[in-house]
């Protein structure tokens, strides 16, 4: 896994300008169907509308707020399968950024 990916089954990333269009993009490894949800802000924020994913496929949350934590989780909170991020941030050039 590259240092810009992360193999987890909940992913943190901090975004700061959301350039023109951020998304954090989610890979799901596993032969079966899973649900992923991103929570915005503090973890004590509602969830965000979740996502399924196809086996071996891969699904997108769009980042729409700048300056803000986003964490991603696969259902069942805190027990899902694993997933790899990747946070992708359309500015025009090449940027790096790491998820923790």
């Amino acid at each position: 896994v590259a240092q810009d990916q992360q193999l987890a089954n909940k992913v943190r990333a901090a975004v700061g300008d959301i350039g023109q269009g951020t998304n954090i993009l989610i890979g799901n490894p596993s032969a079966t169907q899973i649900v992923v949800t991103p929570r915005f802000g503090a973890t004590s924020n509602l969830p965000g509308p979740s996502v399924t994913i196809a086996p071996r496929g891969v699904g997108k949350i769009p980042i729409t707020t700048p300056n803000t934590h986003v964490t991603v989780f696969s259902e069942p909170e805190g027990n899902g399968p694993p997933i790899v991020a990747i946070l992708a941030i359309d500015t025009g050039k090449v940027d790096e950024t790491y998820l923790v």
